[in-house]
């Protein structure tokens, strides 16, 4: 948590988090990356990237992995270099785990960074000038996700000099397109050795499933003994027994 918010100034609104109530309703306690899945560096990464995880365990569905990205959607979309790491034992649902990260990944980045500076401007505007009912419940969500995202002196400076007309807002728009530096979104999948049982808390008794056709995945290692890869460096076919 301290390395998002202190190293890359993320807002701790961005982390994904739980709320526990306890015998006092009144009072809540919030817990960040309760879901304990691995976050690393990439060692092949000249400059710090995260890497994200998720350990599939073996169910039918992709329901736990689409609720886990939505927990995270406000992170990834304040990170302009994500990478991702599927684990799972078996590449059943590696094609659709991809097909749905991506999905998420690119609707959160579909904001045009010119204009939502100068949505920021306007709303702050209203707000400065305590015109607040012209602001509506979404405008006040944005404004204050803004104002952390935006939280620096020289928007600062963009923002008075844009209110007392000494820049345009094309001019405005223009300088945040090109300083938006352009978004790195990396998906790798890695199958592991051993049953899903490994992955379980309380391990259960693992049903027989069709055999899964073949899925293209990251061939090079990234994780260490006993959960290292001994698949070849070409993808097989994987029978399930």
């Amino acid at each position: 948590m301290d390395y998002f918010c202190r190293e890359l100034l993320i807002s701790k609104a961005f982390l994904p988090t739980k709320r526990y109530t306890g015998a006092i309703h009144a009072k809540a306690t919030e817990r960040y990356f309760v879901d304990k899945f691995p976050l690393f560096f990439a060692s092949e990464s000249s400059l710090p990237v995260v890497t994200f995880s998720f350990v599939d365990p073996g169910l039918l569905s992709l329901d736990s992995f689409e609720t886990h990205l939505l927990a995270y959607a406000s992170l990834f979309s304040a990170l302009p270099k994500l990478r991702f790491l599927y684990i799972a034992t078996r590449p059943t649902h590696i094609e659709a785990a991809q097909k749905l990260f991506l999905g998420l990944v690119n609707r959160a980045t579909n904001t045009d960074p010119g204009e939502e500076i100068l949505q920021y401007f306007h709303l702050r505007k209203l707000w400065e000038t305590k015109q607040y009912g012209k602001l509506s419940n979404d405008d006040m969500e944005f404004l204050n996700r803004a104002q952390k995202q935006f939280n620096d002196a020289p928007t600062d400076i963009r923002f008075y000099q844009w209110w007392e007309g000494r820049v345009s807002s094309e001019m405005i728009r223009t300088e945040f397109r090109d300083l938006t530096p352009p978004r790195e979104v990396q998906f790798d999948a890695e199958l592991v050795d051993g049953q899903a049982a490994l992955f379980e808390a309380h391990p259960r008794t693992r049903i027989a499933a069709l055999p899964a056709k073949p899925v293209k995945y990251r061939p090079e290692t990234t994780l260490s003994p006993p959960f290292g890869s001994d698949f070849e460096a070409h993808p097989r076919q994987t029978t399930e027994k």
